[in-house]
């Protein structure tokens, strides 16, 4: 029995999900919209929410070590937010990570 697929650039070969539905998802999920909810409304399974962001995100390296002392501080970034700044307080001085919002818990940016 031999099978055969169609083959289009709107979806990834092998794949369900279109390019303009993965799109969407992130969009979606930069707005802080929950899984569940994203899932909902772009009509897909909330795992298919998660796959679709953790395909998209690339995770950025982590330091090997922390440093044994720490600065902590937050500053006023973007648009008024406040942001959440760490470094190493050694001698150094190197950033440790900088948070886009101090009340995220995922780092925006390292060294």
């Amino acid at each position: 029995m031999k099978t055969w697929s169609a083959r289009t650039d709107i979806v990834e070969e092998g794949h369900t999900l279109s390019h303009q539905l993965k799109r969407r998802v992130l969009h979606m999920a930069l707005e802080e919209i929950t899984a569940t909810g994203v899932a909902r409304i772009c009509h897909c399974s909330p795992s298919s929410v998660i796959r679709i962001i953790d395909e998209a995100v690339e995770l950025r390296s982590r330091v090997a070590r922390l440093p044994e002392n720490l600065c902590f501080d937050e500053f006023r970034s973007v648009n008024s937010t406040m942001a959440f700044i760490c470094c190493d307080a050694e001698g150094s001085h190197d950033i440790v990570v900088i948070l886009e919002n101090r009340l995220t818990k995922t780092s925006g940016s390292t060294s």
